[in-house]
């Protein structure tokens, strides 16, 4: 073996490690839900907004319908890791972690409700922007960029560990075709820092695996932001990863089988962070707090200053769908309405 070998070698078998271990339900864990009331705390960025709430709905039914198990969603758009570890007072700090703690932590939180404090944390992140705008890691090669990554896993994790979340799991980014193999390769600085040993970090599912085989018939129109599938794909890959031994394939596909309106669920989540207010209940399984069918009635209207509803329409004289929430965080939009006759 040369130089090059024995410089490689160790990577590229970490590389292979790290790919092993991915997969939905790669192995039986031990499960989370063991009828012991507790708040999963959702961190992450855009691609988060609608999978929480579908979730909810397997937790509640997997616990006989009944609340025990909380998702509490801390989701920022445009918030990668980078972002999370920020320093204290700075912008992103405050939008990221600061809006966290006044939503979900101490007695005067915002939106907990009666949930307890989170204990655990549910990191569905990306290292985008972390070195580089496409994220540290080129290839399975890069030692400098794997050790990088994890060591931005590493000090978000502490971050959370630091505010009292016991356990963090961390899922890695779904499938991005612009920006591959970099998000891909994720994945190798997640391995890395779990042969660190803290016994507060644990590997999380593997979506990237199931949405690339699922490109792009689980994206949005832009190829980058999951649709009601490719949500889906994220809400049974956390849900087998809690629920481990005792995850139920019904649950799973009565999940699979319901209609969801995702663009609605995005609207009202960052509504109700935005407002500060909790909202509503469980309705039932489909609906969850956001998943319903949009009731009629003007008390159901958007008020002026409020993000319109999410919406899906086909484009005239064409085959394609656009949908509003593609658009979100590009540029301004202009929905007009008016005859032409």
């Amino acid at each position: 073996m040369d130089d090059t070998d024995r410089r490689v070698g160790p990577w590229v078998w970490l590389y292979i490690v790290a790919f092993c271990h991915a997969g939905v339900g790669v192995a039986a864990a031990e499960t989370l839900l063991d009828g012991k009331e507790k708040s999963f705390l959702i961190v992450g960025y855009s691609t988060s907004y609608a999978w929480p709430d579908m979730l909810q709905d397997m937790l509640d039914e997997h616990a006989g319908d009944t609340r025990v198990y909380h998702v509490l969603n801390a989701v920022v758009g445009g918030s990668p890791v980078e972002t999370w570890i920020a320093e204290p007072g700075s912008d992103d700090y405050k939008k990221t972690v600061g809006a966290m703690l006044t939503d979900y932590f101490g007695a005067d939180a915002r939106l907990r409700g009666d949930a307890p404090q989170p204990a655990v944390a549910l990191c569905q992140t990306s290292l985008q922007f972390t070195r580089t705008q496409r994220g540290p890691i080129s290839s399975a090669n890069d030692r400098t960029g794997i050790e990088i990554g994890a060591d931005a896993m590493e000090k978000l994790a502490k971050r959370l560990n630091g505010h009292g979340i016991e356990q963090v799991r961390f899922g890695m980014h779904i499938y991005k075709k612009p920006i591959e193999p970099e998000v891909g390769n994720e994945r190798l600085a997640l391995a890395a820092l779990l042969e660190r040993g803290h016994d507060f970090i644990f590997e999380g599912p593997d979506v990237w695996t199931p949405t690339k085989a699922a490109y792009p018939d689980a994206f949005d129109d832009d190829g980058v932001h999951p649709n009601a599938r490719g949500m889906k794909i994220m809400a049974e890959a956390w849900y087998r990863d809690v629920a481990g031994s005792e995850a139920r394939t019904d649950v799973v596909d009565r999940m699979k089988a319901r209609d969801y309106d995702v663009g609605r669920m995005m609207n009202s989540y960052l509504q109700e962070r935005r407002e500060g207010r909790r909202r509503g209940e469980r309705r039932g399984p489909g609906q969850g707090r956001r998943g319903g069918a949009r009731r009629g009635g003007s008390d159901d209207a958007p008020k002026t200053g409020e993000e319109a509803p999410g919406f899906t329409l086909k484009v005239l004289d064409s085959e394609k769908k656009v949908s509003l929430a593609t658009f979100r965080d590009k540029r301004p939009v202009i929905l007009f309405f008016g005859s032409y006759t």
